[in-house]
């Protein structure tokens, strides 16, 4: 690839010159000729005549080849086929590698006809935002600005012949002139109802599409004009615009699950970035000297409907709506607006706690920027904190990526993941997540089965994020992050990952298979010193998140009854928290079971019931599920297990569960016979009484109880006020 560089101001009065001195030499031919005449010809001018209309015609050819090699590289530039150099000033068009350097080879090589089209239709978008058009008209246009907003050359030209400010008045003003008043009865009707919505859209991948195509500085400096924009005194409509545009998606599946998810475009990172600071800042000239969050209290100031164009419903005013949403399609973009780099050379270290957490109260607050409640906020949380999750985005290649590098990329995810779950579930009323949202959240806490049960304790000291260190086999330490989450926000999120079945038992599986190998590890510990520390955290561990689990289900049972929400989907349905919140051991031992009968969510007395129902049945089955892992453990004797039968009254089911020698029978069993009625009474029984009967350690006859409640009163406080949400000291 050739690039032919050139000052386009220069050659364009060399252009103008050559073609003006060719008008000038035409002019003074057709002068002498016709004083010639005038004279009755008195010498021949025909082969001076013919002559000078040869030279001129070269001249106006040598002009228009000119032309058009100028017009390639305007229309190169304008395209971002090639950029402005460093000067400022001088721009070039390409030809491609074998091919001559001729005009034409030029005009065809550099989007030219594209080019011309988008400034053409910029040209139309302006004429029909100020004088309106005929509805076919606009449809034309339309299809036309959509067919060409995927492709880089016609973005960057549209984008050229626009101004930032333009750009977001043009939905407003051409959703007001496809408005027309009936004459009759004085009421305002559409030509084309979606015309804003579908130019919005349009216009939403024309700049995602440029901007993927700029360098840092362009794609920065534009953000800023566009925040500018909406800034700007009496241009109300603009952010709303801004949002719409922001708010044009792809489909991707980002969690693998079959099913593609709405996120966002891509856009250059840089422009993404700079858009989010600078509308996290947002401050409107309309109000002089207030804070830039001030907007939040003012926003019924900020308002006049009586001009408004653009339909509130299809158009946020939340200054970060949009942003928001295309961070989802742009996770890189996202973390590092989040969770921001420190500058300097090299990998940067993770910060200090006190930042840490300064960093997870703030992105806690920019969730709380927006209701929970409105369409797709939820969702786009929920999707950034499952992509910083996965890092599927992040090449962990030593050769691309070094160690201390992923170690910060580790720190930042789970810091940006902290901020995200803690202030979803932040609500001081149990809140109310969509399905697709109860999914995703599910997926997130799943990948972290240590820091859900870490976060059913009372208090949580290590702060929003923990780390823990490791020595590699080369002497050296790394540190891997994983997020914490407070009483409150687990025990929403919880809640609400309870009313999906798929949900629940992804999250109870991964729960319990975490804590079937922290009790494995802690019965192998014990063996080898005698130490029963190890055994007893693990079982008050695993009683204490079972209980936080069925708190947490009990809790948003009351809160819905409390709000009586009546249209709610999730009314009149049996909490699914049971069929896998609270498994039996093991990591294919889930199992439904099904006592309580649903009721209307309004009635807040059978709400109360309900949950003092599934707190009884959530205490028997973990009973029920620390006994089975007691028996498999090997941690008893022959003794100790006739000991506990024959404690237990010799009920009859007893032999279910251990036979005459004193054998566990529940070692070889499928989950099918572990949820046998005769078993699950066995185990109950068995479990009351099983201890080492020669020195009586390991009893956790009473644990089971103690850690179960104490982890149910930390999701569903008997005070009746919302769960802790303050980090421990």
């Amino acid at each position: 690839m050739a690039y032919v560089f050139l000052d386009p101001d220069a050659l364009q009065t060399l252009i103008d010159g050559l073609k003006g001195y060719a008008t000038t030499a035409i002019t003074n031919r057709d002068d002498a000729v016709n004083v010639n005449t005038y004279e009755d010809s008195p010498t021949s001018l025909t082969d001076f005549s013919d002559i000078v209309g040869l030279h001129c015609a070269s001249l106006e050819d040598e002009a228009a080849d000119l032309q058009n090699r100028l017009d390639a590289a305007r229309a190169a530039n304008e395209s971002g086929l090639t950029s402005t150099g460093a000067d400022g000033r001088t721009i070039s068009y390409v030809i491609p590698e074998g091919m001559e350097d001729t005009a034409e080879n030029a005009t065809a090589s550099n989007n030219v006809d594209t080019v011309n089209q988008a400034r053409e239709d910029a040209a139309s978008l302006s004429d029909y935002a100020k004088g309106g058009c005929d509805p076919d008209d606009w449809d034309t246009l339309l299809a036309r600005v959509q067919a060409g907003q995927d492709d880089p050359a016609y973005a960057n030209a549209l984008l050229a012949n626009i101004d930032p400010g333009r750009l977001l008045d043009l939905p407003a003003d051409i959703h007001g002139k496809m408005t027309a008043r009936d004459a009759k009865d004085q009421t305002d009707w559409s030509l084309r109802p979606d015309a804003a919505r579908d130019l919005t859209n349009a216009l939403g991948h024309v700049l995602a599409t440029a901007s993927y195509t700029w360098p840092d500085d362009q794609a920065a400096d534009y953000a800023n004009k566009l925040a500018d924009a909406t800034e700007e005194k009496g241009k109300s409509e603009r952010l709303k615009a801004l949002n719409g545009m922001l708010m044009a998606s792809q489909d991707v599946d980002v969690d693998e699950d079959g099913t593609a998810e709405s996120v966002g475009l891509d856009y250059s990172d840089s422009m993404l970035t700079t858009l989010a600071q600078r509308m996290e800042n947002y401050s409107p000239q309309k109000w002089d000297n207030t804070s830039p969050r001030d907007w939040w209290h003012r926003l019924g100031d900020f308002h006049d409907d009586s001009h408004l164009l653009l339909p509130k419903e299809l158009y946020s005013d939340n200054p970060i709506a949009g942003v928001v949403h295309a961070m989802t399609g742009n996770p890189q973009a996202a973390q590092n607006w989040l969770v921001a780099r420190p500058d300097g050379q090299g990998a940067p270290d993770p910060a200090s706690p006190d930042q840490t957490e300064e960093t997870v109260q703030r992105v806690q607050d920019l969730v709380g920027w927006g209701s929970l409640k409105e369409k797709g906020w939820a969702t786009d949380w929920a999707t950034m904190a499952y992509e910083f999750d996965s890092q599927g985005w992040v090449s962990s290649d030593p050769a691309v990526m070094s160690q201390e590098e992923r170690s910060y990329q580790d720190y930042a995810s789970a810091t940006a993941v902290s901020g995200i779950l803690n202030g979803v579930g932040g609500g001081e009323k149990p809140v109310t997540l969509p399905d697709g949202v109860r999914n995703l959240v599910s997926e997130t806490l799943a990948n972290h089965p240590d820091s859900v049960v870490d976060s059913t304790e009372q208090a949580t000291p290590k702060g929003p994020v923990d780390s823990v260190e490791t020595e590699a086999d080369d002497g050296t330490t790394t540190y891997d992050y994983r997020p914490l989450f407070t009483n409150r926000a687990l025990s929403n999120l919880v809640g609400q990952i309870s009313y999906n079945e798929t949900a629940s038992s992804r999250l109870g599986e991964s729960v319990t298979d975490y804590n079937q190998k922290v009790f494995d590890d802690a019965v192998a510990t014990y063996e080898d010193s005698g130490n029963p520390k190890s055994v007893n955290a693990a079982v008050k561990a695993q009683c204490r998140t079972n209980g936080f689990f069925a708190g947490a289900a009990g809790y948003q049972e009351v809160g819905s009854a409390e709000k009586a929400d009546k249209v709610s989907k999730d009314r009149n349905k049996t909490a699914s928290f049971l069929a896998g919140l609270i498994p039996t051991v093991g990591p294919e031992a889930s199992y439904i079971v099904n006592v309580a009968q649903p009721f209307n969510e309004d009635q807040e007395s059978s709400a109360n019931s309900r949950a003092h129902n599934m707190k009884d049945v959530a205490l028997k089955q973990n009973y029920e599920q620390l006994t089975a892992s007691l028996l498999n453990s090997g941690l008893y004797d022959s003794d100790d297990l006739l000991g506990a039968v024959r404690d237990s009254g010799k009920d009859r089911q007893t032999d279910r569960v251990v036979d005459e020698a004193g054998n566990p029978l529940t070692v070889d069993m499928d989950p099918s016979e572990i949820g046998d009625t005769g078993v699950k009474r066995g185990l109950d029984q068995v479990g009351g009484y099983l201890y080492h009967r020669a020195d009586g350690t390991l009893d956790y006859t009473d644990t089971r109880q103690s850690s179960f409640n104490e982890g149910y009163e930390m999701a569903k406080p008997s005070s009746g006020e919302a769960p802790g949400h303050a980090w421990g000291g």
